[in-house]
C-alpha cells in the first residue's frame, strides 16, 4: 500500500513541474508616454480620472497603454 501511494506521489509531482509559469513583463520605453500623461483622457475615462484624484493616486508610466506590436512580440515568444 505504501508503494502504491509513493508511485502516485511521484507521478503527480512530475505533472506539477511540467506546468508553465506566468510572469510580469514591464516595458521601459513606451512611445508617446509624455503625450498620454499630459492628456489622461486619451487613456482613461473621466470617472477613472476623478477616482484617482480623489484617492490621491498619481498618473505614471504604468498607466500608459502598450502598442499592440509589443504585446504580439511577447505573445509569440
Amino acid at each position: 500500500m505504501k508503494t502504491f501511494f509513493l508511485l502516485i506521489l511521484i507521478s503527480l509531482s512530475s505533472l506539477m513541474f511540467g506546468q508553465t509559469e506566468d510572469a510580469w513583463v514591464y516595458f521601459n520605453d513606451k512611445p508617446n508616454a509624455a503625450t498620454y500623461l499630459a492628456n489622461p483622457l486619451t487613456m482613461l475615462s473621466q470617472r477613472a480620472i476623478d477616482r484617482r484624484i480623489a484617492q490621491g493616486i498619481p498618473f505614471d508610466d504604468k498607466d500608459v497603454p502598450l502598442y499592440p506590436s509589443y504585446v504580439n512580440q511577447i505573445s509569440d515568444a
